[in-house]
């Protein structure tokens, strides 16, 4: 292989025991519609010849010959062969000092310089992080969907996204891949001290985590990314409907008040101690016999926890180490509030989309600020449910009321969906209650009756106030405003490679899954909240002219031409991995006993009843309409993200119609 922006060598092989009186002469036969490797190699006379490619070149097999002649000038041999031209995509840990300086150099001019700035600078194909932030971010509370998650979409949208990030870093330096972070390392390495021990997390990398829970902030300790902020949306610009309350390109359920990027590596008060996601994982995802499955492996599991255990959550009216205080040396407690604690992260969303209904009579009516004007004082700056927070305050909250507060929040279901048993409701209506608390022992495993009280009680409290610093990387739709989404981001598409390798063995029927695309209906799955539009395999996404395809030329991809264009046997695809290995992962992978992958899979099964209430307001929004001005918005946004007005398919791009008055 030569990579593009490198010297590159290739020389004759000659027993160096033998004195070689004979020459060397190159020619290239094939330069396949490159405009330099002639110059560089053709008819040179020499063992070695130097190359350096350009950025156009990747993607690109080269045919060569060498023809080897005497000192008369007779032909001896004649050697041919192809060599393939693409950028390597490495491991973080693998890069040498000067690669990892070019790289990093790079990505901080990428989140300090504005995209149209940038432009100015570096050429048409630079992208700030306000771009790839917006374009991330989606519309989730307009819209009530994602565009790229929830579905095998994940997969083709954010393999694009990876192009376009590169060509963003390339258009600074010429000779950089996005590398990958294989998360896996760091379980085998470090277990649950990857957060000190990690060199992902050190200065000349990603930046260090600041690990005091007692200060009122949690900013990145060093490195380049220490000043990093969020990009803002003006109040007049209809093509940034979703943002903070502060005006920043960041979830509407973030209540972070200062635009400073943090990352705390806490859980409203204790140290992350979960491991990130080790080889039981990546064994799940290079087991999937389909790419749904390979999806749903991916994004919902190997990828999606180390969102919150990275991010994690500050600002909480109820800190774990003083509500839980009796059981801080008991790991097992500990474990499941932080399990409970970053679940709720995301629950949140579910809270501010509620915002204003009456729940019920214990929880009460969702209140949530819709502007700063509608903040008290900056710690009241958040959803609440201010009937819990009063009963709380005035004595009469107990397990009962907390038991109650859990049912009518859905909380109560979703723990008992997650750990796989059965909440009792009340036959007796006579006492005021709703729910029986007759079987709430079973709530956790392993934990005894007086543990399990506790950790509901603090469940509910911590329903009653969204926390007002849920970390950007915690988010997940506004995790691009740390720069560690993009380490975070990659090492799935290397599996993806490995599958589909995997599958030119496979039979005929498994390669159809493998290259095929799951048409089902996404408003008629309850699990999936992926909009309508960008959902099927001929649906339209907004990228294009990441990679030579002429099929696909001035046009907009589709989800089936990326499936294409993305196959690792694709010879124009410009990157290969460094390696496809996982030697780290050895052993019996068998997770059924582990109690990290026991955890893992608690927040996930509890994230998936996240997923079903929003796709369920997702279909509901559909059927009952948009609004005119929720069609403006929308319209607005998705024509900044498919800029582009002279691509042939345009118009395919989502166009939003009023259809609801309220």
């Amino acid at each position: 292989n030569l990579e593009p922006g490198r010297v590159n060598h290739m020389e004759v092989s000659v027993d160096s025991t033998e004195e070689d009186t004979t020459e060397y002469t190159w020619y290239v036969l094939d330069d396949d519609s490159s405009t330099t490797v002639k110059d560089a190699v053709h008819e040179k006379t020499a063992k070695k010849v130097s190359y350096t490619p350009r950025l156009n070149d990747a993607g690109s097999v080269f045919a060569f010959a060498v023809v080897r002649k005497d000192s008369s000038g007779a032909v001896l041999s004649t050697q041919r062969f192809q060599v393939a031209c693409k950028y390597v995509r490495r491991e973080f840990r693998e890069l040498s000092e000067a690669d990892k300086t070019s790289y990093f150099d790079a990505l901080s001019i990428i989140y300090h310089t504005q995209t149209e700035e940038g432009k100015d600078t570096y050429g048409s194909k630079f992208r700030g992080s306000d771009y790839f932030v917006k374009k991330h971010l989606g519309a989730m509370t307009l819209e009530a969907c994602t565009p790229w998650h929830d579905s095998e979409v994940f997969v083709t949208a954010h393999a694009a996204f990876n192009l376009e990030y590169e060509g963003s870093l390339r258009s600074i330096d010429e000779s950089l891949s996005a590398h990958y972070w294989e998360i896996t390392e760091d379980n085998s390495r470090y277990a649950e001290n990857w957060a000190t021990q990690s060199p992902i997390f050190s200065a000349d990398m990603f930046g260090s985590f600041d690990f005091s829970t007692s200060s009122e902030h949690a900013y990145i300790a060093d490195g380049r990314f220490t000043d990093v902020t969020f990009p803002t949306c003006d109040d007049d610009d209809a093509s940034c409907p979703e943002h903070s309350i502060y005006g920043y390109m960041i979830d509407s359920n973030s209540y972070q008040s200062g635009a400073t990027l943090e990352r705390a590596g806490s859980a409203c008060g204790i140290p992350t101690t979960s491991k990130l996601p080790g080889c039981q994982f990546a064994e799940r995802a290079m087991s999937s016999k389909d790419l749904r499955k390979f999806w749903a492996n991916v994004e919902l599991r190997y990828h999606g926890d180390q969102h919150g255990l990275i991010g994690g959550v500050r600002g909480c009216k109820f800190e774990v180490g003083t509500e839980l205080s009796e059981f801080a040396h008991n790991t097992t407690v500990m474990r499941y509030a932080e399990d409970i604690v970053l679940f709720m992260s995301i629950w949140g969303r579910t809270l501010f989309a509620y915002d204003d209904m009456d729940l019920g009579d214990y929880a009460g009516t969702v209140v949530c600020p819709h502007s700063t004007d509608d903040c008290v004082d900056d710690t009241d700056c958040t959803c609440s449910l201010p009937t819990v927070l009063e009963a709380i305050d005035n004595g009469s909250f107990d397990l009962d009321y907390a038991i109650n507060v859990l049912t009518e929040t859905s909380l109560y279901s979703d723990i008992a969906g997650a750990r796989g048993w059965a909440a009792m409701f009340d036959v007796a209506d006579d006492d005021g209650d709703d729910i029986s608390i007759d079987n709430w022992q079973n709530a956790f495993v392993d934990l005894d009756t007086k543990q399990t009280e506790a950790l509901l009680l603090y469940t509910a409290k911590q329903a009653a106030y969204h926390p007002r610093s849920i970390m950007a990387y915690a988010l997940s739709l506004g995790s691009v405003n740390d720069p560690i989404f993009w380490a975070g981001h990659n090492s799935w598409e290397r599996m993806w490679h490995w599958k589909r390798i995997e599958s030119v063995t496979a039979t005929d029927h498994e390669k159809t899954w493998w290259n095929s695309w799951n048409e089902s209906d996404v408003l008629a799955d309850s699990n999936a909240a992926t909009c309508t539009w960008s959902s099927g395999a001929e649906s339209t996404l907004p990228f294009y002219d990441l990679m030579k395809d002429e099929s696909t030329e001035n046009k907009y991809y589709t989800n089936k031409d990326m499936l294409r264009m993305f196959h690792p046997d694709n010879k124009a695809l410009p990157h290969i991995y460094d390696s496809l290995e996982y030697n780290h992962c050895t052993g019996d992978l068998s997770d059924n006993d582990d109690v990290d992958v026991q955890h893992a899979d608690f927040r996930t099964n509890l994230m998936s009843s996240v997923r079903k209430k929003m796709a369920q307001r997702y279909g509901a929004k559909v059927e009952r309409g948009y609004t005119d001005h929720e069609a403006t918005q929308l319209n607005s946004y998705y024509e900044s993200l498919f800029h582009m007005k002279t691509l042939d398919n345009y118009e395919d791009r989502p166009i939003y119609e009023g259809t609801y008055s309220p």
